[in-house]
């Protein structure tokens, strides 16, 4: 599809400029669904160092031990997310992920004042498990929403706001409302509006199904 673009010299001129002027709703379902995985992971594997630390005294290193196994089992969870999102509805699996993350903060921390080492770390397992069934479908999901023409930048404008919006500043927020707040209540309700906006950006996106234009698969249709 891209080699005919090409060869058709169908390259816009001014890429920002007609991704804010034509595709303006793919952008915004573009940033909003990734703000929720980009919170969940700063949580999960950045700020709960912290909070183990110095709210329940536990051990730097039985955090990291937690996370490493956690992370261990998205080696293989994230590829398997991803090819399990061409096979079913991409929009509805992205849902089902986002609401269990914004349900399992108040798994999580519970199991954490437990303070029991393998109760911390199947809790970081399935956080990171939820992580993957989001993360997973994430580049595909994006980049279908922009038009081929105009993906690259679409999808790389959406990608970079989000970041800016959601992971760069969830470590700042976690600990501003750590400390005004001094529960971890706070910390969950934050990851809920933040699936909230994810889950207002999956209802705004389109499926796979209608990710490519009509002409364009006419076109390469062999």
């Amino acid at each position: 599809m891209f080699k005919q673009l090409a060869e058709r010299d169908d390259k816009p001129k001014a890429p920002v400029t007609e991704v804010f002027r034509n595709e303006p709703r793919a952008l915004i379902a573009g940033i909003l669904v990734r703000i929720c995985p980009d919170v969940l992971y700063s949580l999960f594997t950045v700020f709960v160092l912290t909070y183990m630390t110095t709210k329940l005294h536990m051990s730097r290193g039985e955090g990291l031990a937690a996370v490493m196994i956690g992370s261990a089992f998205q080696l293989f969870l994230m590829p398997a997310a991803g090819a399990l999102s061409d096979r079913v509805n991409r929009r509805t699996l992205y849902l089902i992920g986002t609401i269990a993350a914004a349900v399992w903060p108040f798994v999580f921390f519970p199991l954490l004042s437990t303070k029991s080492f393998v109760a911390v770390a199947v809790g970081m397992v399935v956080a990171l498990a939820i992580h993957a069934l989001l993360y997973g479908p994430q580049a595909a999901f994006i980049t279908e929403q922009f038009s081929p023409r105009l993906r690259y930048t679409g999808s790389s404008l959406a990608y970079t706001l989000a970041g800016v919006v959601g992971g760069a500043v969830a470590p700042l927020i976690f600990t501003a409302l750590l400390a005004s707040f001094g529960t971890w209540v706070a910390l969950a309700v934050y990851v809920v509006f933040t699936a909230v906006l994810t889950a207002a950006g999956v209802a705004l996106a389109r499926g796979q199904q209608n990710a490519e234009p009509t002409e364009v698969l006419a076109e390469t249709a062999p």
